[in-house]
């Protein structure tokens, strides 16, 4: 017997509405050095809700200093 396909519907939400998040710390809590954006995002995401489609993304910011690639994410990066 052949194994059958799952029939999963795409799901594109071309209108939704867009909510970016952002660190808030400009500076770096152990050095002090300066802290700037990063190009790309650490998380993305699509959710369905009541009132309409969401997405939801976090932008990471990374330390200005040389030879340093420890980033800090925007979504609370160290846990106690």
């Amino acid at each position: 017997m052949e194994k059958r396909l799952r029939q999963r519907p795409k799901r594109r939400y071309l209108e939704a509405k867009r909510r970016i998040f952002v660190s808030e710390m400009n500076v770096c809590a152990h050095c002090g050095a300066e802290l700037k954006m990063q190009p790309n995002w650490h998380v993305r995401k699509k959710f369905q809700t009541l009132e309409g489609p969401l997405f939801v993304a976090g932008r990471a910011k990374i330390l200005t200093l040389p030879g340093n690639a420890s980033d800090i994410s925007g979504a609370g990066g160290q846990v106690a």
